[in-house]
């Protein structure tokens, strides 16, 4: 009977564990969120698995997603009649074609009319409680794609030979101005229908790009024709424009991604760019007139060259101060020359223009300056450089004391030693001057060691003295008058204070009261004083006694200290206390000791250690008497 008992619960605890588990809790069903669906596959897979279908195929698309926690699947997007609405509708719910295990496979149908993203969402109970699918691998995409056939068939670049991609979507290239670049546009032909031509289309703009009155039209050569579905069109073009807009067309249209967007690229070319600030970017100081030359290279009479500035209050602040304020460099033209150059043995001229820029700015000690040089070619603007950095650095020497700021001493005479560091120019000038007439005979080791020996004469005075160091350096810097012209010599100054206090005079100290002490076991403690006092006290910084055994104590912060004298006899008790100037005080007295001895102590029979021993004694029958009960137990 009983085991038919245990038996039963054994059967019951099996099923209940594999009844699914949204049987047995009704109360969390409305709350619940659903894991998120996950991508099988679109049957077909379109051709070459690319997702291309041919207008109006239909296609089965097919999620797996959790087999209990999940009621069903939503398709939701954009094309072939989806919308991004959650809603229920009569195309865009799944439906559930197996499951196994712990998942279950839905799938839908949908004819594809038109380019389509779509992504799905699981829902469990109602809309409210949703979750959309996770997308990976969909390079930025809203979310999975389904193309069109004749999207494929568009001119599509491959690539531009002789130039450098600027960027990763082969957008922009740079092409030396007068080379050759070849444009290289593939056409695919999944169903062999073969692409008849491809012309480019150049303009000066990306609009003028599409209306055929204000754009060059070019039809590029066949070099491919349908290998592996590919064909290949070329055309060569020597660079002489500062900027070309291009992109292509054939009889399926213009050139564009596989959405319905048009896009288009650009060769830049030409001109070279250099700016020379006339002092190092390093080293500017808030002294300094910003000065700078810009140099260029191959530049034509469609460029309108401009500088622009902005500055931050320091390298930490995200928000500019001033934002960037732009001015031409016409007004500051200098000079312009012509240069032959020689190109794949092809002889060509290059024009060379200067600009001195210049003007002045009110910074601060590090504010962050920034200045960029940029173009205006055909009413757009164009970045020329990247920005220069300039932190504004303190134009005055920076000195540092090598000694202390507060030094004491009991010495007529002293020692001061300091590091001057300058940004640029030289070290002109230090003095050393002080608050008092006290002390004289300044002796300073030259401007490189920066050290000073000073004395005092007459008699040694006891105070505080402040010495002051001051240090003058001088540098050049451009003169905004004339920036071509010569530069104009600034003074910088800065100066430093150090205190130097001379106390002479020893601390006061005493012994407080009576000695006491034991004659029966040889116990000593003393009280003492001790203090700094005269005209300028520098304190106490530490104190002992001596015991006259070899023993010594630390009583800084004591008022009393005690000793157990272990054996009778005469000692010396010293009591010295030094203050922060160096000056050490002391006195001594003798005491005499006597420690008598007793028979307990040398036989080792003292009361403690009779209590001991019977203190042990009732300890062993106590526990006796446990043992013997817990076994009779």
């Amino acid at each position: 009977m009983i085991i038919k008992r245990k038996f039963f619960v054994i059967f019951l605890l099996l099923i209940v564990s594999i009844y699914p588990t949204q049987y047995l809790s009704v109360a969390e069903v409305n709350d619940q969120i659903p894991p998120a669906p996950e991508f099988i596959s679109v049957v077909p897979d379109g051709d070459n698995g690319d997702y291309i279908f041919n207008q109006n195929d239909t296609v089965k698309i097919q999620y797996t997603s959790d087999r209990f926690d999940v009621e069903g699947l939503i398709l939701v997007g954009e094309g072939s009649g989806l919308s991004w609405n959650i809603t229920f509708t009569e195309t865009n719910n799944f439906t559930k074609s197996s499951s196994l295990g712990p998942e279950s496979v839905y799938d839908i149908d949908l004819n594809v009319t038109s380019y389509t993203v779509f992504v799905v969402y699981a829902w469990y109970n109602d809309l409210d409680n949703i979750t959309m699918e996770v997308l990976d691998n969909l390079d930025g995409a809203l979310g999975h794609q389904l193309w069109i056939t004749e999207g494929s068939l568009y001119p599509t670049l491959d690539n531009v030979e002789g130039g450098t991609s600027q960027d990763d979507e082969n957008v922009e290239f740079y092409v030396p101005r007068y080379e050759n670049a070849t444009i290289i546009y593939l056409t695919n032909d999944p169903e062999n229908v073969n692409s008849t031509f491809i012309t480019l289309s150049f303009a000066n703009s990306t609009e003028d790009l599409y209306n055929e009155s204000k754009s060059i039209r070019v039809n590029m050569s066949q070099t491919i024709f349908a290998v592996g579905d590919v064909s290949e069109f070329k055309y060569t073009i020597n660079i002489t424009q500062r900027l070309i807009f291009f992109t292509a067309f054939n009889e399926f249209g213009w050139e564009r991604k596989r959405s319905d967007t048009p896009i288009s690229h650009q060769i830049t070319t030409g001109f070279i760019i250099e700016v020379d600030f006339f002092e190092s970017k390093d080293e500017y100081t808030e002294l300094d007139p910003i000065v700078f030359n810009v140099t260029i290279t191959n530049s034509t009479n469609d460029d309108k060259f401009s500088y622009r500035y902005r500055y931050f209050e320091n390298e930490t602040t995200e928000t500019p101060l001033l934002n960037w304020t732009e001015t031409s460099l016409d007004s500051f033209f200098l000079e312009q020359k012509l240069l032959n150059v020689s190109i794949d043995d092809v002889n060509h001229t290059q024009n060379i223009t200067i600009y001195n820029v210049f003007f002045e700015l009110e910074l601060n000690i590090s504010n962050i300056l920034e200045i960029q040089v940029f173009v205006d070619y055909l009413g757009q603007s164009y970045n020329a450089s990247i920005p220069d950095v300039i932190t504004i650095h303190d134009s005055k020497p920076e000195i540092s004391l090598l000694t202390s700021d507060l030094s004491i001493t009991n010495s007529h005479s002293g020692f001061i030693a300091w590091e001057t560091s300058i940004l640029r120019g030289t070290l002109n000038e230090t003095v050393i001057s002080s608050n008092t007439t006290d002390l004289s005979d300044f002796s300073i080791f030259g401007l490189d060691n920066y050290t000073a020996i000073f004395n005092e004469t007459g008699v040694i005075i006891e105070g505080n003295h402040e010495l002051i160091i001051n240090v003058t350096t001088t540098f050049e810097i451009v003169n905004i008058s004339d920036p071509m012209g010569a530069r104009i010599t600034v003074f910088a100054f800065n100066n430093i204070t150090a205190i130097y206090r001379v106390d002479t005079e020893n601390p006061t100290i005493s012994f407080v009261d009576e000695i006491e002490f034991s004659d029966a076991n040889g116990i000593v403690t003393v009280k003492f004083t001790f203090e700094d006092l005269g005209i300028n006290p520098t304190g106490v910084i530490f104190a002992t006694v001596s015991w006259g055994n070899g023993l010594a104590i630390n009583v800084t912060s004591l008022e009393e200290a005690t000793i157990i004298y272990r054996y009778s006899g005469t000692y010396t008790i010293t009591l010295n206390a030094t203050d922060a100037a160096g000056n050490i005080n002391s006195i001594s007295f003798e005491v005499t000791v006597t420690v008598p001895t007793t028979e307990t102590s040398k036989n080792g029979d003292s009361p403690i250690s009779i209590i001991a021993l019977f203190a042990g004694f009732i300890s062993i029958v106590i526990v006796s008497k446990i043992i013997r009960k817990r076994e009779n137990f």
